[in-house]
């Protein structure tokens, strides 16, 4: 992915009035049961705020100015694919998404 989020520096130092919302977003699991995926890094049920959270940081590790990035973590609330039957449904679930938020 390193290859994606340095091209994503690249277009936000260009549009230095853009700003933009990270959400994150998990799979497999049952949101009756646990809002969110456990990440295995910190032990708690975060996974997809910290999935988010990463990108920011490493963004502004790049020099995108923090103030311009939101974050936030959607857990397996908003699935792309439901129900998930095959590896492919669950990675396309297991993901980040921008979203524009004001320029």
């Amino acid at each position: 992915s390193y290859p994606a989020l340095d091209e994503l520096a690249r277009v936000l130092a260009a549009q230095p009035d853009l700003r933009v919302r990270i959400e994150g977003h998990v799979c497999c699991v049952d949101p009756r049961y646990t809002p969110d995926a456990i990440d295995e890094e910190t032990l708690e049920y975060a996974l997809s705020i910290n999935r988010a959270r990463y990108i920011r940081d490493y963004l502004v590790k790049r020099g995108i100015a923090a103030r311009r990035l939101e974050y936030a973590g959607f857990g397996k609330t908003r699935p792309v694919a439901f129900p998930e039957r095959t590896p492919d449904d669950t990675q396309r679930n297991r993901r980040v998404e921008l979203r524009v938020i004001g320029k």
